[in-house]
């Protein structure tokens, strides 16, 4: 991608993200969202275009190495910087506790966190299917499906309780990265 094209896909963005906000604000205002993955990429931007629109914003992430700025903001706009890792059940009792303990409600939930595959077959992403490991797909479901699973079953919780609530499940293009004889 030429830097011009860049500069063009990061306005489109920023358009699409202004709109949203926009038409949200009166629906997210005041509302407690919880977001998994949310140090940087796609969790970053959500989290900010929530902040934006009004919500309290709890960001989950394995890693908050090198998201350093976006935390203080976070932060300084009342939200919650949590490191946890999806695949472990005391982390998720403890961020789920630390939410519970600090707004005593999740009116959102959005499951972004991944393992993504340019991780375990860098740089591309891209490997034959019979070239991979059984631990590759042990790996990425502990992730992407348990996971989310894990997660889930924490913060629906005050959701239920108060009869409202969403869960968004976010899930990246890259899933299927290809087409053949007319379908995905």
């Amino acid at each position: 991608m030429t830097e011009s094209n860049a500069a063009q896909a990061q306005q489109a963005q920023k358009r699409m993200v202004d709109r949203a906000v926009q038409e949200w604000r009166d629906t997210i205002n005041g509302r407690v969202v919880v977001i998994t993955g949310g140090a940087r990429g796609i969790g970053m931007v959500m989290s900010e275009a929530l902040m934006r629109a009004g919500a309290t914003v709890v960001a989950v992430d394995k890693s908050w190495n090198g998201a350093d700025a976006f935390r203080a903001r976070l932060e300084a706009a009342g939200g919650l910087a949590i490191e946890a890792d999806i695949t472990s059940d005391a982390d998720l009792d403890a961020a789920y506790d630390a939410v519970i303990s600090k707004y005593k409600t999740v009116d959102v939930l959005m499951n972004n966190a991944a393992l993504v595959s340019e991780t375990l077959y860098p740089p591309t992403g891209h490997i034959n299917t019979l070239d991979t490991k059984d631990k590759d797909w042990e790996d990425m479901f502990r992730v992407n499906v348990f996971g989310t699973v894990k997660v889930t079953r924490r913060f629906v919780q005050p959701m239920r309780k108060q009869g409202r609530g969403s869960i968004i499940n976010v899930v990246s293009s890259g899933v299927l990265a290809g087409a053949t004889g007319g379908g995905y």
